[in-house]
């Protein structure tokens, strides 16, 4: 089994983590994915970030940061000027590997819902692995298994106190996990990738 990771709680965006759809031939057709934010003043978010650079140098792939195929963005804003001390990192597993997504509450019960409405602005933390590819110059991608959820934001921007709903006795949605029911990602998986850039330099 290959190493995992965990992310410190950072704000998300363009989560998918609901049950993936399914074609006529009985395919999967999504994957699940998720962007998280990091800044480079927080040594947790430099740490993973250099860690992350240094992996996508190790697997052959482009070397500056913001390019196209490396894993960590360069996020712009409405007039498309680079937002300063701000990095974007997405982690995404395809739906053929695991059929769901393990996602769990700030106390570690798993949710129980078959999907999950996450919405941007959410802050969670991932569990993650890593693959390299060695297509188009190679690189290293970055594998979603699981997510933890520390403050969210519904889909839809709906929530029980929106709608007058206070506590109370009844049916609850979580209970504590038995298993992740996660399996694990191919070390090589198929990907169209640009060709190497010689560019060793890191911001970090």
């Amino acid at each position: 089994m290959s190493e995992r990771f965990t992310t410190p709680f950072v704000e998300c965006l363009y989560p998918f983590l609901q049950k993936p759809k399914v074609d006529r031939n009985g395919e999967y057709e999504d994957s699940f994915e998720i962007t998280l934010v990091f800044g480079n003043k927080v040594k947790e978010h430099k740490d993973l970030l250099n860690q992350i650079a240094k992996l996508q140098k190790e697997g052959g792939g482009a070397q500056e940061i913001g390019e196209n195929k490396h894993p960590i963005k360069l996020p712009k804003d409405s007039n498309g000027k680079i937002i300063p001390d701000t990095f974007h990192v997405r982690f995404k597993s395809k739906a053929e590997y695991c059929d769901h997504i393990p996602t769990f509450d700030a106390q570690g019960n798993k949710i129980l819902r078959e999907k999950n409405f996450v919405a941007n602005g959410s802050v969670v933390r991932v569990n993650w692995t890593y693959g390299f590819y060695n297509q188009g110059g190679g690189g290293v991608s970055l594998f979603l298994n699981g997510v933890q959820i520390k403050e969210l934001v519904e889909w839809e921007g709906y929530n029980a106190a929106d709608m007058g709903f206070d506590e109370t006795d009844g049916y609850e949605e979580y209970e504590k996990p038995e298993t992740d029911g996660m399996t694990e990602p191919p070390t090589e998986p198929n990907e169209n990738d640009e060709p190497k850039n010689d560019d060793d330099d890191l911001p970090f």
